[in-house]
């Protein structure tokens, strides 16, 4: 295997056929014959497995030959249109007459094995709060527990006449932390704030935006903050040869690190040292913003990927090159924050498998089909040249595997590949390829909407 490559793979599990027609009872040995005793007919109800791991042997309509296991289609949704009370012996139970999701499957299940509603193939993304981003580049956010909207909103009305715009805050929230952190250096300093104004703010808007600062930490009573925040601005504005009054029209960001805050991992004297420190943009009224992506994904802070970061066009060359496969946009969610995770210099993938764990399960991970390369050389040239290569390595890495382009028919894919030139990944590719019925938690991810 060539230097920097690195591939996971996991041979597939084959599903159970279609079109057979199946009882299902208590897992118990067919022993006497099973009679029916009355039947009640209704209109279809949906019921889906209710423990998917729990076996059961599934029998034949008569009851009298063992075909199967319920595992076998645990992530179905059965629709039962009668219940069928069964006399075994001095024993009676109830079953359900039902048919597959896909039409394909009809028999009978015993309802102790089934719960009511539809089986949900997938726990959609939901917008989450933790964390705000950047969104052009996840790498700058912060965690909502460092924001106290109350002072933010008295610091930004020091400045008579402004006009506070969600955007604006948005760019002094996240390119607060590392002006406040107690490590960092003041030129990490200087180029945070930098890359967020140009992101957030527009670069063509960098020079005519007033950026007003205190460092200094405030150790009196909750109730002196604003005066002394008041006191600090004041004389970073005289510097500038400003005051509070020059800025109607202006739009404005303020954010105040808060002296309480709920992480657990920052000590109370760090807390301490950096309570009061404040940030403000101030952005000139005919300054157009740039247009930020919809969406940021991410599974912690440090595993984000946003909207414009992928390409779906060279995703989906990557889909083509697997015949018969459907494109399941969860997966590429997840394939997409594959790269983000991983470390080429280490090769390291302990926390994207820790994901993938939690989304698929660890017992179903198994029957997931991952291949990855993680390029230690960007790739140079044409995006197509992009896909040429991947497709290159990719038929080396599937020979190595014994498998082949065309194995994978009816199953769900989602390919990404990184194009962002400045990332030490570019050109990398993740393709997790899975059974189409396979559950996914995606609530395992995160996304941060950011709407003006």
């Amino acid at each position: 295997m060539k230097k920097g490559k690195l591939i996971t793979a996991t041979i597939l599990l084959a599903l159970g056929g279609a079109g057979t027609q199946i009882a299902i009872s208590p897992n118990q040995v067919q022993a006497a014959k099973y009679y029916r005793v009355k039947q009640r007919n209704y209109s279809p109800r949906p019921y889906h497995a209710k423990d998917a791991s729990q076996s059961a042997k599934i029998w034949n309509i008569g009851h009298t030959r063992a075909i199967g296991d319920l595992t076998d289609y645990s992530n179905t949704t059965w629709y039962a249109n009668a219940s069928v009370t069964m006399k075994h012996g001095a024993k009676k139970a109830i079953y359900y007459q039902v048919r597959s999701d896909d039409g394909k499957t009809t028999g009978y299940i015993w309802r102790g094995y089934l719960a009511s509603g539809k089986y949900n193939n997938v726990t959609d993304i939901k917008d989450s709060n933790q964390y705000l981003f950047d969104p052009i580049d996840p790498q700058f956010f912060i965690n909502s527990r460092y924001l106290d909207q109350n002072l933010n909103d008295q610091v930004a009305k020091l400045f008579p006449k402004t006009v506070q715009d969600k955007q604006v805050q948005l760019a002094a929230e996240v390119a607060a932390m590392p002006y406040f952190e107690q490590n960092s250096k003041v030129n990490q300093q200087v180029g945070a704030s930098s890359t967020v104004i140009n992101e957030l703010l527009g670069q063509k808007n960098a020079a005519d935006i007033i950026t007003v600062i205190n460092n200094q930490t405030y150790q009196g009573t909750d109730q002196g903050l604003i005066s002394f925040v008041k006191q600090q601005l004041e004389a970073e504005l005289t510097k500038q040869n400003k005051q509070f009054t020059d800025f109607a029209g202006y739009r404005i960001g303020a954010y105040v690190l808060p002296k309480t805050n709920k992480d657990k991992n920052m000590a109370a004297n760090a807390v301490k040292a950096n309570y009061g420190k404040t940030l403000v943009y101030l952005v000139p009224p005919k300054a157009e913003l740039p247009k930020l992506p919809e969406k940021v994904y991410y599974s912690n802070p440090a595993t984000a990927v946003n909207s414009t970061q992928v390409n779906q066009t060279l995703n989906d060359e990557l889909v083509k090159l697997f015949p018969g496969t459907n494109k399941n946009n969860n997966l590429q969610i997840l394939a997409s924050l594959g790269p983000c995770s991983f470390d080429p210099e280490q090769d390291g993938m302990d926390s994207y498998h820790d994901l993938l764990d939690g989304v698929f399960g660890e017992k179903n991970k198994q029957k997931v089909f991952m291949v990855t390369n993680v390029s230690h050389n960007k790739t140079h040239g044409s995006t197509q040249d992009m896909i040429k290569t991947a497709k290159e390595q990719l038929t080396e890495q599937l020979a190595e595997t014994k498998k082949h382009y065309d194995d994978f028919k009816g199953y769900q894919i989602g390919a990404y590949i990184d194009v962002n030139p400045s990332s030490s990944t570019y050109g990398a590719y993740n393709i997790l390829i899975k059974p189409a019925n396979m559950k996914m938690d995606m609530k395992q991810i995160s996304s941060f909407s950011f709407n003006r």
